[in-house]
């Protein structure tokens, strides 16, 4: 309406009827005056929560108040949103979330307006399942499982409600997000999340060939006789899953002795040993049996019961020997255990041994010992012999045995007599420094000193963490200390001996030395040395410690040399001598400290010279110990 008809506000107050009006009257009698009792003038929203998941409700509300802060009935209320994507808001204050987010819902009446911030949330219910793994396993590994759940609107949950199986646990087992594969089969995998739900088939194959396993027990029998059941061995993975192919699979005693006999090593076949005609002599008993391969866990059999048999039976734990000897020498004496197999008692008689025509006689000593069990012992002469390849024979007769007489073969192969020599007169004792080389000649002589092809060989180190050693005979510094590289042979074998210092440029006390052999009776020299390796030194105090067993040293005794620096010599106990040198001006090179003369009287005995720095410094007064390297050197008398 205009101004000129406004109705004063004085009038209006003056109609009960009319104090509604009153509301929309300023002080000066028109709606644009300052508020009065009754005018909006702040909005108070109201509601249970701040966050409202997509799809879902959340309801407000809002009280509008006057300047005193009553609630003014009967006030009108606009609801509004700032993005309708997010959430939306209905005349009522009814707020629904349409995309996850943030928005702002406004209450407003009049002038007055009041905000209320509401946090959408996605819809974290699950409605598919998205699985990720490969179709296949070999037996004995894993692999991830990959599970991606998703909700209504496609986002994925980042930690939903997971239940995860496996149809056959034994096939696939799951751990901690792992599918890890056992037995041969197949298994099915699913994922299960609230109502939604996934799975995938996975197949699983056999692993490596990792150890043996009894299929079939075998079952004993008569002494001598093949085994009643045969044994039946499987080649598996680790999970127990047979594995095809071709392996050796090896029978043996491990316990109640005896001999077995028959077909003892039988490949396998997709798999599967199986043997035929294996039989135990032997006294009656039990026995047990193992099974091995190269490479493979090794499996017993269970318990195998023989009887004897029922007439005198000869059972030799071996028939058959074979000595290796080197030209002029003796094998070893080794013996056969001779038993009865069966009953009743028999004595046992052996004959002269037989020699293959056109060979040599004379070589074989045999001899029976003891009473039952009985042993008959044999030992290979090669003295006289020269190399070559002799077979002789020696028949073992027992009255009334119905295997009487079992023969037994003995083989004697002579090699001839070879030594190597490892290292030349200057290779024996050597010092590298970390990452140095060096590869020691090998030479090979016969028995007469000719040099001959060393023939295959074998290259050891006896302390890898000091020096390696590769096939050709190589030797390489590793870290610090003090060890042996060994080479053997079939008959023979040589050793040099390898020092590696703490420190690249740090002193060494060390013997000037290059071999280790000492000659029985025979006086040996060994000049004593500091080098101090372009490190200058002050001063030092060093030891040089021996055994003091008449058995390895019968003489030890020491001068002392001329040198750039006069060492101060004194020994204060039997097995010490105790050498110092000081100097005003910086030393460097090697200094010579003694020269020690030892003898020693047995062949076959050892013996050390051990050099120890006990303090060293620089010409500064700076300690140089942590970078000395002490020493020592074998003895080994011949």
């Amino acid at each position: 309406m205009s101004s000129a008809a406004r109705i004063p506000c004085a009038a209006v107050l003056a109609g009960a009827a009319l104090t509604l009006l009153a509301n929309a009257c300023g002080s000066d009698g028109g709606p644009s005056g300052p508020p009065g009792a009754g005018a909006v003038t702040s909005i108070t929203i109201t509601g249970t929560a701040s966050t409202v998941a997509v799809n879902a409700t959340l309801s407000l509300g809002a009280v509008a108040r006057d300047a005193s802060g009553a609630a003014v009935a009967g006030a009108a209320i606009n609801w509004s949103g700032s993005n309708a994507n997010i959430a939306t808001v209905t005349a009522s204050g009814v707020v629904r979330g349409v995309s996850a987010g943030s928005a702002i819902i406004s209450a407003s009446s009049g002038s007055a307006t009041s905000t209320f911030a509401v946090t959408v949330t996605p819809d974290e219910t699950p409605a598919s399942i998205t699985l990720s793994a490969p179709l296949s396993l070999v037996s004995g590994t894993n692999a991830v499982l990959g599970v991606v759940v998703r909700a209504v609107d496609g986002h994925v949950i980042a930690v939903p409600s997971l239940s995860l199986s496996s149809s056959d646990s034994a096939v696939v087992r799951l751990s901690s997000g792992l599918m890890i594969a056992g037995k041969v089969g197949t298994a099915v995998i699913t994922a299960t999340s609230g109502a939604a739900t996934a799975s995938i088939t996975l197949a699983v194959s056999a692993g490596a060939a990792a150890k043996l396993v009894v299929r079939t027990q075998p079952v004993g029998g008569v002494v001598g006789t093949p085994l009643a059941t045969q044994p039946v061995v499987e080649v598996t993975d680790a999970a127990g899953n047979v594995v095809n192919g071709q392996v050796p699979v090896t029978a043996r005693i491990t316990s109640g002795g005896g001999t077995l006999t028959g077909t003892t090593t039988v490949t396998s076949v997709q798999g599967v040993a199986s043997f035929t005609d294996l039989a135990i002599t032997g006294v009656a008993g039990s026995r047990v049996l193992l099974f091995s391969s190269v490479n493979l866990q090794a499996v017993s059999s269970g318990f195998v019961a023989l009887v004897a048999a029922a007439t005198p039976l000869l059972v030799l734990d071996s028939t058959s020997l074979a000595f290796t000897v080197p030209s002029g020498r003796t094998s070893p004496t080794t013996t056969i255990v001779i038993q009865n197999g069966g009953v009743p008692p028999f004595t046992v008689t052996i004959d002269s041994p037989v020699y293959d025509a056109g060979q040599p006689t004379g070589w074989l000593l045999a001899s029976l010992v003891g009473t039952p069990p009985i042993v008959l012992s044999l030992q290979a002469v090669a003295t006289v012999l020269p190399p070559g390849v002799y077979t002789a024979r020696v028949a073992v007769r027992a009255a009334g045995a119905s295997n009487s007489p079992v023969t037994v073969t003995v083989t004697l192969t002579v090699q001839p007599s070879t030594t190597f020599t490892f290292g030349s007169a200057t290779e024996k004792v050597r010092v590298l420094d970390v990452g140095g080389v060096y590869a020691p000649s090998l030479v090979a002589r016969d028995g007469i000193g000719q040099i001959i092809p060393t023939g295959p060989v074998t290259y050891l180190t006896r302390a890898s963490s000091v020096a390696t050693v590769d096939a050709l005979g190589g030797v390489t510094a590793t870290g610090e200390g003090q060890t042996w590289i060994v080479v053997v042979g079939s008959t023979t074998s040589d050793s040099v001996h390898v020092i590696v210092p703490r420190n690249s440029r740090g002193p060494v006390l060390r013997s000037t030395a290059q071999t280790f052999v000492v000659a029985a009776g025979v006086p040996t020299f060994y000049d004593v040395v500091l080098d101090t390796r372009a490190t200058p030194i002050g001063a030092a105090t060093m030891a040089v410690g021996y055994t003091t067993a008449t058995g390895v040293f019968s003489s030890v005794t020491w001068t002392v040399p001329t040198s750039t620096v006069t060492p101060v010599v004194n020994s204060p106990l039997a097995g010490v001598i105790r050498v110092s040198v000081a100097s005003a001006t910086a030393v460097t090179g090697q200094i010579a400290l003694l020269r020690v003369r030892v003898v020693a009287p047995t062949a076959g005995t050892n013996g050390t010279l051990t050099f120890t720095v006990t303090d060293i410094v620089a010409p500064d007064g700076s300690d140089l110990l942590p970078l000395t390297t002490s020493t020592r050197i074998p003895l080994i008398v011949k």
